[in-house]
């Protein structure tokens, strides 16, 4: 089995910039062809980078979409793309506050960051879940010391 398909060799996603010891990674295709990949960097800042057939040089795309604070150890990657608009991803993580963040694309802008705002801090272990539904986006996070999973309703 596998004998006949057309895999290509490993890449290394970034060399230059690689991802940090246990980082999670999470990858979306926003259309046919187009593979978008997210994991921490030894900064512990979020980073991207993209691969096409027609351009398959990970290095050369991406970077660093997030500054000046870093990821809790731990923490997972929801990454999501728009069901009616290939030119938007979104990607939630909590920091290390313990802060739900948030970053968007929408072509041609840059990556754009804010915070989720929650009445307790959010569990990095159990993560964040998200799933576009009706035009939004709801979050599902855990508080930390396990006191239970709260929805967030319609974030956008």
């Amino acid at each position: 089995m596998g004998e006949n398909l057309p895999w290509s060799e490993p890449q290394v996603l970034n060399p230059s910039n690689p991802a940090r010891h246990g980082s999670a990674i999470a990858a979306v295709s926003r259309r046919t062809d187009v593979l978008d990949a997210f994991f921490f960097n030894t900064a512990h800042e979020l980073t991207t980078t993209w691969w096409t057939p027609g351009d398959p040089n990970w290095q050369a795309h991406g970077g660093a979409i997030t500054h000046g604070f870093g990821f809790a150890p731990g923490t997972n990657i929801a990454a999501l793309i728009s069901p009616t608009d290939s030119g938007r991803l979104d990607a939630f993580a909590i920091d290390s506050s313990n802060t739900v963040r948030w970053v968007q694309w929408r072509t041609p802008a840059p990556w754009a960051s804010a915070t989720v705002p929650l009445p307790e801090s959010a569990d990095p272990a159990v993560g964040v879940h998200a799933t576009w539904h009706e035009g939004q986006i709801p979050l599902l996070v855990e508080a930390r010391g396990g006191r239970g999973t709260a929805p967030v309703d319609d974030w956008r």
